[in-house]
């Protein structure tokens, strides 16, 4: 019970991460009321990020593909990009969330139509200790799945989630450490 709260916790977080919304301080106060406070924070110095990826590998490939990618945006522990594009008559997202250094910190990549290997291309970002395309096959062979499925590589957690029309995948990559992340920055505010 305590993972699902955990995981509604970490989304509604990075919602209001992600839209600027003001209702991230109302949301942690209602979060802290429905939980045990007793329960150890674990803390951090910094936002923790995939070591040896880097938000530049996804964004500028992208733009060598001919890919309008904005910019980036800041905030106090990093960075994040959010954009989109038509590839193909498939609707492609991509939501980056990144340490100071540009470490991948956690990412969204949907994708809504056909299958066009944009989930494939997200799941082959080079990161420390890399071996093989493993995960990047793992995604393209589970595209069928009519269920969220997940699965973990060292520091890193690949997530895949059929859309509920059926006609898409999410697929998020993150530090395995970024969920406490989100719980011990909202407890700072």
């Amino acid at each position: 019970m305590k993972r699902i709260v955990r995981l509604i916790a970490v989304v509604a977080a990075l919602v209001c991460l992600l839209t600027g919304s003001a209702c991230a301080e109302e949301w942690w106060k209602d979060y802290q009321d429905s939980t045990d406070t007793t329960t150890d924070i674990k803390t951090f110095t910094e936002r923790p990020g995939i070591k040896g990826s880097s938000a530049y590998d996804i964004t500028v490939s992208l733009k060598n593909m001919g890919k309008n990618v904005p910019g980036r945006e800041s905030d106090s522990d990093g960075y994040h990009w959010s954009f989109s594009f038509i590839d193909g008559g498939t609707n492609c997202s991509v939501d980056l969330v990144t340490n100071k250094k540009y470490e991948i910190s956690y990412a969204t990549f949907s994708m809504i139509g056909k299958n066009n290997g944009f989930l494939y291309f997200a799941a082959t970002m080079p990161y420390e200790g890399k071996k093989d395309n493993s995960a990047a096959e793992w995604v393209e062979k589970n595209l069928n799945t009519k269920e969220e499925i997940t699965r973990q590589d060292g520091d890193i957690i690949y997530k895949l989630t059929p859309m509920p029309n059926g006609n898409g995948w999410t697929l998020d990559i993150e530090h395995v450490d970024y969920p406490d992340y989100l719980i011990y920055s909202m407890s700072k505010q």
